[in-house]
């Protein structure tokens, strides 16, 4: 068992964006507008994490809590300019803070071939320090809860593989438009695919074929800045080579 604590202090400069953009974004249908009087954004942070193998079995869990002084965000200004919305980039103190965790089981089975079942996912609270114009003490589009199960299957060369991860609606989210946030349902994304490697003279090539979003389900993650125009893709195929030599 392995437990071992962390605490970082870090800054960032603003961005160039949140300095000086000024106009229209018409991908996102706003108008963004910087401040160029911005301070040095601050975190201070504080984790503790522990590593539990007992025979095939994992545990990771990652308890976590982070300060910010002067936290970039965009927030509402109340106008509406040519057809867009006015967003100004804003600064506040936020407070964010959570739990990590993965439970991780290997299943061996005769002739070499494994199964690996792992739990995985996050609980995340994140709230602004002081009341903010129309978001009130949350900010919009920061992550929200997630939970998940994966399976993985492993032969020699072949591997396949399934996930499904549930994303949990968000309980509280700041104000993008008059009246509060929409908040929209909760989703499940599943994911599946299968490989092989194969060796070939000198070369080693491994080729995977992946479907994402297998149940081609709606999904509007509360982080995303296009969630209100577009969803996520829907059903997609990948196909992935790769060739070491």
């Amino acid at each position: 068992m392995d437990i071992k604590a962390t605490k970082n202090i870090s800054y960032r400069a603003p961005e160039i964006n949140e300095l000086y953009t000024h106009g229209p974004h018409y991908a996102y249908l706003i108008e963004e507008q910087g401040n160029s009087k911005f301070n040095t954004e601050k975190s201070k942070s504080i984790e503790l994490s522990s590593i539990i193998e007992i025979g095939n079995f994992s545990n990771k869990l990652n308890l976590y809590k982070t300060d910010y002084s002067d936290f970039k965000f965009r927030r509402l200004t109340g106008v509406s300019r040519g057809g867009v919305t006015v967003m100004e980039w804003d600064e506040t103190d936020l407070e964010t803070k959570g739990l990590e965790y993965e439970f991780k089981y290997l299943y061996e089975m005769p002739h070499d071939h494994n199964l690996t079942f792992t739990l995985f996912g996050d609980f995340v609270e994140n709230r602004s320090k002081r009341k903010l114009f129309i978001a009130g003490n949350y900010l919009p589009n920061l992550p929200n809860e997630k939970h998940g199960i994966s399976l993985n299957y492993q032969h020699e060369e072949l591997t396949a593989f399934s996930t499904a991860t549930y994303y949990k609606k968000q309980k509280e989210s700041g104000g993008l438009m008059y009246g509060g946030d929409i908040t929209f349902p909760s989703y499940t994304l599943v994911d599946a695919g299968i490989g092989k490697k194969y060796h070939l003279d000198k070369l080693d090539v491994s080729v995977d074929f992946i479907i994402n979003n297998l149940t081609n389900t709606e999904a509007r993650p509360a982080s995303s800045q296009l969630k209100y125009l577009a969803p996520l893709p829907g059903r997609n195929y990948g196909v992935n080579i790769k060739i070491d030599f």
